[in-house]
């Protein structure tokens, strides 16, 4: 028997049924909107979800575009700031060039003067100064981004300081920022002789050097014939001036801080006037194989010689001397060369004989071979009648600096435009040695090195000018 809570689920209401056991059916969609409840709608739900997370999205959007404009404000600053310290610090790098080439600085006088001479005045009067618009000229703006502002170089408070130099640079986010530092000499001190060593008073020494003079220490044995010095074979082409006399050098002089002799005997003669015997105030040239050391480590190459006569540099062996200098470059090298632990003095170090062009610091012994060519090289002379002539001169075998701390032997032709040193005695050929005297050693200007250098523990960064 169906009830009529059953026939009412069951059944629609049909015409043929009795009323009493059914009743009219509701359809389910009608149910639904009959419901109080608003999220048994997906449709609806779906939508509110999507409402909260758009809000959510616009907040964490506006709060990034903050966070970015913030970081752009800062990493503007940084930018700037890093700008106006490096165009400070390039404030510095200028006066250091301009040493170097004082012709292409404000003042090329001043410049050229601080290869031998210091900074005197106080810092609120200074020796130099340059400030915008004439610097602009000089040191252009970092990409539109800072410029240099102002550069002033006064007393250094160094011990060892040449000037000190302050160099000043502004942007129009950041401001002024500065630096100054104490400069100082670099160890490449002037070399006044194009010729030096120890005299051998049992073996002719070398005695020629054009343009220049040579210093000997101890007693010294020349050639017989010394009525013209300096004499040689053969003279640079292209030479602009006349001697006086037959390969006769008025700039040529000849120190020696002990005995000359010759066949005529001690102080024999006649000896021309520029020979000079007995000259007790005679001084060596001030080169310090340990100060050249870390200063070609810095600005040069380094090097150590294994017991197989071969150059090595961080235990890796790089080839002989002329494998590694026989290629002339066009800059001059500095190179400094240490004896290797375990290896003996009495093995010297080979030179075939060039061309090289460079600064050679060698400690130990060097042998220099010979019947190499030579290369040309554009000098100039000394300052006749009263500035330095263009010069040119071939068959040379080294431009440049040669500095053995030992016995330098020569066993063939070696020309030198430069100077050649020996903390010890030439021996070998006396007569196969021809020096060009280059001039500017004599205030330490060494082509392709700095005269000047910043000494590191002086370097402050300053936030505003006082």
């Amino acid at each position: 028997m169906v009830n009529e809570k059953s026939c009412a689920l069951l059944m629609p209401c049909q015409p043929s049924v009795s009323t009493a056991l059914c009743v009219q059916v509701i359809p389910a969609r009608d149910l639904s909107l009959r419901s109080t409840n608003r999220f048994d709608n997906p449709r609806g739900a779906a939508m509110v979800i999507a409402l909260i997370m758009l809000a959510t999205a616009t907040m964490l959007s506006m709060a990034a575009l903050r966070s970015s404009a913030t970081e752009l404000l800062i990493s503007r600053y940084a930018g700037d700031t890093y700008a106006t310290g490096y165009t400070a610090e390039s404030g510095v790098e200028t006066v250091l060039s301009w040493v170097a080439l004082p012709e292409q600085s404000p003042n090329s006088s001043f410049f050229r003067a601080l290869s031998t001479t210091v900074c005197v005045n106080e810092q609120d009067n200074p020796d130099f100064l340059i400030e915008s618009p004439a610097l602009d000229a000089f040191v252009p703006s970092l990409g539109g981004v800072s410029a240099v502002t102002k550069i002033m170089l006064y007393k250094s408070v160094h011990a060892e300081g040449v000037c000190r130099v302050e160099s000043w640079a502004i942007t129009g986010f950041d401001g002024t920022k500065g630096v100054k530092t104490d400069l100082t000499r670099g160890p490449m001190k002037p070399v006044t002789a194009g010729l030096q060593a120890e005299g051998d008073p049992q073996e002719i020494n070398p005695y020629f050097v054009h343009w220049g003079t040579v210093k000997y220490f101890g007693d010294l044995r020349l050639p017989d014939d010394l009525s013209v010095l300096p004499a040689t074979g053969g003279i640079p082409s292209a030479i602009p001036y006349s001697e006086p006399g037959p390969n006769e050098d008025p700039w040529f002089a000849l120190w020696v801080d002990g005995t000359v002799m010759n066949a005529s005997g001690p102080n024999g003669g006649p000896f021309p006037s520029n020979v000079h015997p007995n000259t007790d105030s005679l001084q060596r040239d001030d080169l310090s194989m340990d100060a050249v050391k870390p200063f070609a480590k810095q600005y040069g190459e380094y090097y150590q010689v294994s017991p197989d006569g071969m150059l090595e540099y961080a235990g890796v062996s790089q080839g002989s001397f002329d494998d590694l200098f026989g290629q002339v470059t066009e800059n001059h090298r500095l190179v400094y060369i240490e004896r290797k632990a375990g290896y003996s003095n009495d093995q010297p170090l080979y030179l075939q004989g060039g061309p090289y062009r460079g600064y050679f610091f060698i400690e130990g012994e060097v042998i220099v071979g010979g019947g190499q060519t030579g290369m040309t090289v554009e000098g100039a002379s000394p300052p006749w009648p009263t500035v330095p002539q263009a010069m040119t001169l071939t068959d040379i075998h080294l431009d440049g600096l040669l500095y053995a701390e030992g016995n330098i032997e020569l066993q063939d032709r070696f020309a030198v435009y430069g100077a050649l040193i020996t903390g010890q005695q030439f021996t070998g050929l006396a007569n196969a040695l021809e020096v060009w005297y280059n001039h500017d050693y004599e205030s330490a200007t060494y082509s392709s090195l700095p005269i000047l250098i910043p000494i590191k523990e002086t370097w402050n960064d300053m936030e505003e000018e006082t």
